[in-house]
């Protein structure tokens, strides 16, 4: 047996600066400006939770009156039928014009690197390629324990660790990441560090 531990092509994400990035996503997802970012990352299948990132978005903004953040999911829709599920969730939770999801990106990097916080929702995640990519952009990670390598890398300074399926709690950190830029620098760097 070989390891051959997980690798990314850090050239293009190491000349990007953090702003460029923001513009981008703000672009695909369509805004002006939004004064927090929450990005979700992959397709829309049940294993990554796409409908976890609605639902703790929904948890989100019923504890804060904040209308500055905006929640973006990058990935491709897995099926038509999804598309409308999310769609239907979307539209009966008032949440259309905060949680946007922009497809497929060829630029996926580019784009989490951009947003302020990574919410990997995944039910399970052998090691998440994109919480490299989020650390590289200096982006803290919030996901769940147990839910794979995902902790593994977290725990280790780059974001917060929610108790499983705890979208509450995950909406806490969220919250928590939002009011305190000191602690969401000093993840990010943890997260770059790591």
């Amino acid at each position: 047996w070989t390891v051959i531990n997980t690798f990314i092509d850090t050239r293009e994400l190491r000349r990007a600066s953090k702003a460029d990035c923001r513009r981008t996503l703000l672009g695909r997802a369509g805004l002006a400006q939004a004064g927090f970012i929450v990005a979700g990352c992959g397709t829309t299948d049940w294993r990554k939770g796409p409908d976890l990132f609605v639902t703790i978005a929904r948890t989100y903004f019923e504890n804060t009156n904040d209308d500055q953040t905006v929640f973006v999911w990058i990935g491709g829709v897995s099926s038509p039928e999804e598309r409308l599920r999310i769609n239907h969730d979307l539209r009966l939770a008032g949440l259309e014009d905060r949680v946007i999801f922009i497809g497929h990106q060829v630029d996926a990097a580019l784009l989490v690197a951009g947003a302020d916080v990574l919410a990997l929702t995944s039910r399970e995640e052998p090691f998440a390629r994109v919480m490299l990519e989020a650390g590289l952009g200096r982006c803290p990670v919030v996901c769940f324990e147990d839910s794979g390598g995902a902790p593994e890398f977290v725990a280790k300074a780059g974001g917060i660790v929610v108790p499983y399926l705890s979208l509450n709690a995950f909406a806490v950190a969220l919250q928590r990441l939002r009011q305190d830029e000191a602690l969401r620098a000093t993840l990010g760097d943890g997260a770059y560090r790591t």
